[in-house]
């Protein structure tokens, strides 16, 4: 009588067990998901700091290139367009697909495991407006723009690209 009052009845007591019955559920399961989210937020967490890091060890790599790879860059009349902003074109009709910063010219460099191809730029990508276009070199990471993400390093050939 303390929880349910004074006016309930054997009646009442008997209706009112399947509502709590479904509410002890629904709260265990409210719970549960509770859990859940806590977790998937833990995960995306560790693997923010996962990208970062392999982020950061990328562009480590492809900054410290070897002395022969230096010594290629620094001769290499393609270093005027290090750090320029870049618009990456699509073929056929898309036009421009993307935005982006070049980051290193040098045939030497590597892009997700992969070498750079002839005639290809690494670039940063800064905005992209065609998700779903092909990336101009595929690798192990991503297939398109959309996969590879703003922030990524890709490579682009330098014939596809238009300079500000």
């Amino acid at each position: 009588m303390r929880g349910l009052g004074c006016s309930i009845s054997k009646t009442g007591l008997k209706k009112s067990t399947p509502v709590r019955s479904k509410l002890d559920y629904i709260i265990k399961e409210k719970e549960g998901l509770v859990q859940e989210i806590l977790e998937i937020k833990k995960s995306l967490v560790d693997i923010k700091a996962w990208v970062g890091m392999h982020q950061e060890a990328q562009s480590g790599q492809n900054l410290s290139s070897s002395p022969a790879a230096k010594s290629t860059q620094a001769s290499s009349p393609d270093t005027i367009y290090i750090g320029k902003r870049c618009e990456l074109l699509g073929w056929g009709l898309r036009g421009v697909v993307a935005h982006g910063q070049v980051h290193e010219v040098s045939p030497n460099a590597v892009v997700h495991g992969e070498p750079v191809v002839e005639g290809a730029f690494v670039v940063i990508l800064t905005e992209i407006i065609h998700h779903g276009v092909p990336l101009w070199k595929e690798d192990g990471f991503a297939s398109t723009l959309g996969e590879a993400g703003v922030g990524s390093f890709v490579q682009w050939g330098k014939q596809s690209m238009r300079f500000q």
